[in-house]
């Protein structure tokens, strides 16, 4: 069976590589065609440039009469791990316009494969060039035209163009769907609450309204204040009837026995409410025990 390089060597097709060699610096080209692999190999910083290829025949001579079609393909397969991995070596190395050098793949394999490169003319060297330069233009178009694409760019790149493509249908062109509604601010920060939001949340109704600063509070002697209130009313009616009858002072059963009535109520249900005051309590705070002073005991100047 006839060797199609293109396809047989496609895993050598389109491949750079550089690779040093004391203080010099030379740039590997490979390319595969239907016809030959070529081989460019360039000397860094310089217009010097050598190549080298081979034919079908070259590979049948390697690989002999006896090969099968498998042995092409792993040939091919092992020549481009040698070139990814840098294992080339530019042998019989010479500065000399013309010199005859080769390019050793695998120098330490078994079996290392060695072709032989020309330098060629000027002209046919900055030609080429010029298509290598041409070669990478066109591949940089698909990373927004960097030479050098950064692996963000390969990565959006390869995603961008993995991603299927939406499918319009009448449904989503007619109805969009609605945009999700924002968390409000009480269940977005409600991890964050502080130990006093806390404890207000959990009080009740009533306690939480007692614990405002700005509702009144109900003072504490209300009681005693309904008792004042109703004996200046008491003290006015005694003097209304006083001035009605022409006296200074009156009974208070001469009073109207309505008035009389309702004042004795409101003043037992005033009393009842009034805290008791136990066994040595204080009688401004009948709540509280009174206290008590110890006489203070001066020595006797004698």
């Amino acid at each position: 069976m006839a060797i199609d390089i293109s396809s047989d060597f496609f895993a050598v097709d389109e491949l750079i590589q550089v690779i040093y060699q004391g203080s010099l610096k030379f740039l590997v080209l490979s390319r595969a065609t239907r016809t030959a692999w070529t081989l460019h190999v360039a000397l860094d910083k310089t217009p010097r440039w050598w190549a080298g290829q081979w034919t079908p025949h070259d590979v049948e001579a390697f690989l002999g009469s006896r090969r099968e079609p498998e042995d092409v393909e792993a040939l091919a397969d092992s020549l481009g791990e040698m070139f990814t991995k840098g294992e080339l070596h530019v042998g019989d190395w010479s500065d000399d316009a013309g010199a005859q050098i080769n390019l050793t793949l695998g120098p330490t394999a078994p079996r290392p494969v060695r072709i032989s490169l020309t330098e060629l003319a000027p002209a046919d060297a900055a030609a080429f060039a010029t298509s290598m330069f041409s070669l990478i233009a066109t591949n940089a178009k698909e990373y927004k035209c960097r030479m050098c694409p950064a692996p963000y760019d390969l990565t959006s790149t390869s995603s961008a163009s993995d991603a299927p493509a939406p499918v319009a249908t009448s449904s989503s062109a007619v109805a969009p769907p609605p945009a999700a509604a924002p968390p409000s601010p009480a269940k977005a920060y409600m991890p964050y609450r502080t130990a006093a939001e806390k404890r207000k949340a959990s009080q009740s109704p009533v306690e939480s309204t007692k614990s405002l600063p700005g509702t009144p509070q109900k003072p504490k002697k209300t009681e005693d204040m309904k008792v004042a209130q109703l004996e200046r009313a008491l003290a006015d009616e005694k003097r209304k009837h006083s001035a009605h009858h022409g006296r200074t002072s009156g009974p208070v059963s001469e009073l109207d026995p309505s008035i009389e009535r309702l004042i004795q109520e409101e003043t037992a249900k005033a009393v009842k409410k009034l805290p008791r005051r136990g066994p040595g309590a204080s009688l401004a705070n009948p709540s509280q025990k009174a206290r008590k002073y110890q006489a203070v005991e001066f020595e006797d100047s004698d």
